[in-house]
């Protein structure tokens, strides 16, 4: 199935002159923003696909951002 959309997104970035992107690039994006939404790992696991969560991990980057944002919500949920 995922090779289907590849081929399929494949073709639609070709169309449109869009060079170096794929749909595996598309799959790292949304397991990104997954993340940075506050997503549990398990459930964009789930919703990748992802047999293990290992995978899902190395799919899903954070940004300097997210973490002291995550780190400041810690700070005040124990200080208040």
């Amino acid at each position: 199935m995922v090779s289907e959309y590849s081929l399929h997104f494949s073709k639609l970035f070709k169309r449109f002159s869009i060079n170096g992107f794929t749909f595996h690039n598309l799959r790292h994006t949304f397991a990104s923003l997954q993340a940075e939404l506050g997503t549990g790992a398990i459930i964009t696991k789930d919703l990748l696909g992802h047999s293990n969560l290992d995978m899902t991990l190395r799919y899903s980057h954070t940004n300097l951002v997210s973490k002291r944002i995550a780190i400041e919500e810690m700070t005040k949920h124990v200080i208040d």
